[in-house]
């Protein structure tokens, strides 16, 4: 009975002591930042996990390890170097990845460090490497930056201002693939979201700026409409005037004077040498019901009582020879 006790109790201590083991080697340690001149906490993640230890945690997935462990740098000015083949062989290629490269950049420089070229990083690497993305999911116990997709293989090297311009948020999570469309929708890029803001904010100017110019070009012609029709109405010539029209129809000109018939002698017993009586050429013409004058100068052709021929006085002869 006690056999099996100890026997059970050994059993027991060996189950635990494995378990301990693997517990040993699931562990994922790396260095931690030595520049104090600098402060790189911009380049932790919401776990407070600076970028050592989360590219230690994507690299064992390389792996396909429970644990995995950067080594820190030996001194001041050295830098990671690139993936050998053995390494390829035995990792497959998810190390070349422009996020690991990034990571392990920021690592290197909070360590007084240098970065790695892209070029030089991935010269053992096959194939056509697409930026910003990396093979697998976030593993379990750590969160991606958001600054870890800059693509870096334009500048060939990546670049601590630009990443902290980017920052830490929105972060990857566990089970979420990176820079990819199977990335959760609320975990987009922040370089896409500056990019469609500025864009957004170029056609929002663009149609306030179309705006204006169109309510710009409508004052300006509602200013000039009154001003042109003053120019173009043009003013028909004034007709002549009555009175021009009358004098210049009935006034007797210097020919009907001299070309006229001569005048007898009055004689009072001679009506043919009695005064005729005319109207001026400028009296206003007579109402259709006014009496008319005739021409022998009786009113309506009778000879009224108290109206008598235009006599002269005085000398009623001849003149004496």
């Amino acid at each position: 009975m006690q056999w099996g006790v100890s026997s059970s109790l050994t059993v027991i201590a060996s189950l635990f002591l494995c378990f301990a083991g693997d517990l040993v080697v699931a562990q994922i340690s790396a260095p931690i930042c030595t520049d104090l001149v600098s402060s790189w906490e911009w380049s932790f993640n919401s776990l407070d996990q600076n970028p050592c230890l989360v590219s230690a945690y994507l690299m064992s997935l390389c792996y396909g390890a429970a644990g995995f462990t950067v080594n820190p740098l030996d001194g001041v000015g050295d830098s990671y170097l690139p993936p050998t083949q053995e390494k390829l062989r035995n990792a497959s290629s998810c190390w070349c990845s422009t996020v690991i490269l990034s990571l392990l950049s920021a690592c290197s420089e909070c360590q007084k460090g240098l970065s790695t070229p892209w070029t030089q990083f991935t010269q053992n690497c096959p194939g056509i490497i697409e930026p910003s993305t990396f093979s697998h999911p976030v593993p379990t116990g750590t969160r991606v930056p958001q600054w870890a997709l800059l693509d870096i293989t334009r500048a060939n090297i990546w670049n601590a201002t630009a990443a902290q311009i980017v920052g830490d948020t929105p972060e990857f999570f566990p089970g979420e693939l990176i820079g990819t469309s199977a990335s959760s929708p609320s975990r987009k890029s922040n370089t896409g979201a500056i990019a469609g803001g500025v864009a957004g904010g170029v056609v929002a100017i663009a149609a306030i700026a179309g705006l204006v110019f169109i309510f710009w070009r409508r004052q300006q012609r509602a200013k000039a409409s009154p001003a042109a029709s003053l120019v173009n109405d043009v003013s028909p010539p004034l007709p002549p005037s009555p009175m021009t029209q009358v004098h210049s129809a009935q006034t007797p000109s210097y020919a009907d004077y001299t070309q006229g018939s001569r005048m007898s002698l009055y004689d009072p017993n001679n009506p043919n040498t009695y005064p005729q009586l005319q109207e001026h050429p400028l009296a206003s013409t007579p109402s259709v019901n006014a009496p008319v004058v005739s021409y022998d100068g009786y009113l309506n052709g009778s000879s009224p009582t108290n109206m008598q021929p235009l006599r002269t006085q005085g000398y009623h002869g001849l003149p004496t020879v």
